[in-house]
């Protein structure tokens, strides 16, 4: 069976279907541009509007074949890897995380809202289970945005984790 991702190619004809946060879209047309392998989503032109998305193959349907090579999103930076409950592991580009991240809470205004979004994310320590979706539901973001912005957060944690070391027991009490 062929995998998800070579089934569609750039200029591949598909119609959307399945979505939830974006049911306005099923039924659409579109063009299939490229593959975004960090999301594990194609990116669509989507008509007559043009607007530009990410879709999971899942909620795609090939109306006619591609007339190209696939094209993957181009990187500037080498990912690093995180490891995640359950054993995942997830990679992460940090320059296009950080970029993402800045992007988000600009368009979010999410400056105006740092009490909130530290509460969401120390809701973890409580058993509270962090998810982009939980994420787009409590501020009112795209499921999409949400990933990203949590991706960063991540790639900080981690960072943190691996290369800052606990102060000192004295300067602890």
């Amino acid at each position: 069976m062929a995998s998800a991702q070579s089934v569609f190619g750039r200029g591949a004809r598909v119609e959307v279907s399945g979505l939830e946060k974006r049911a306005d879209l099923n039924a659409a047309h579109a063009t299939v541009l490229t593959w975004v392998k960090e999301v594990r989503r194609w990116t669509i032109r989507v008509e007559p509007s043009g607007e530009v998305v990410r879709v999971k193959p899942i909620n795609l349907k090939l109306l006619t074949p591609a007339c190209g090579p696939i094209v993957e999103t181009a990187e500037e930076d080498e990912p690093i890897v995180l490891q995640r409950e359950g054993g995942q592991a997830l990679a992460v580009y940090p320059e296009k995380a950080k970029r993402r991240f800045e992007e988000v809470s600009q368009k979010y205004v999410l400056s105006e809202h740092t009490e909130r979004v530290t509460e969401f994310f120390f809701a973890a320590s409580s058993g509270r289970r962090l998810t982009a979706d939980a994420f787009a539901r409590e501020f009112e973001t795209s499921e999409i945005d949400a990933g990203d912005f949590m991706a960063w957060v991540e790639v900080s944690l981690a960072f943190k984790d691996q290369h800052m070391q606990a102060p000192p027991a004295a300067a602890q009490r």
